[in-house]
C-alpha cells in the first residue's frame, strides 16, 4: 500500500516547513544558505548522474512475447487524427478560459467587497 508513504512524504513536508524559520534560519544567512543549496544541488547531480551511468551498463531483462498473442492493428488515420485534435481542444479550452479571465475578470479581489459592501 503506497498510502503510508504519502502520509510519511507529508508529515517530512511538514515538518520541514515548520522547523525551518526555528532551526535553520536563525543559524544560516542567506548567503550560507544559498552556497550550501548549491552544493546540495550539485551532489544530487551527481548522484543522477551516476545513477544513470549505472544504468545504462546494466543488460535490460528481456521479456519474451507469448507466440500466441495477436499483432496489434495499426492505428487508422482516424485515430491519428483524434489523438492530434482531442489534446488541442483541452489547449484551446484552457487558452480561452484563460484570456477570459486576465482580460474581462478583474484582478483585484477588494474590488468586489467594497462594490457589494460585504465584510471581507
Amino acid at each position: 500500500m503506497p498510502y503510508r508513504l504519502y502520509a510519511l512524504s507529508n508529515a517530512g513536508s511538514m515538518f520541514a516547513l515548520l522547523s525551518y524559520p526555528v532551526l535553520f534560519e536563525p543559524e544560516f544567512g542567506t548567503h550560507r544558505q544559498a552556497s550550501i543549496w548549491s552544493i546540495a544541488y550539485g551532489v544530487f547531480i551527481l548522484l543522477c548522474g551516476f545513477t544513470a551511468f549505472r544504468s545504462g551498463t546494466e543488460e535490460a531483462a528481456v521479456e519474451t512475447v507469448p507466440a500466441e498473442a495477436p499483432a496489434a492493428a495499426k492505428p487508422t488515420a482516424r485515430q491519428y487524427a483524434m489523438w492530434l485534435l482531442l489534446p488541442a481542444c483541452a489547449s484551446l479550452l484552457l487558452l480561452a478560459v484563460t484570456n477570459h479571465i486576465s482580460q474581462n475578470v478583474a484582478a483585484i479581489p477588494l474590488l468586489w467587497c467594497c462594490r457589494w459592501r460585504c465584510t471581507c
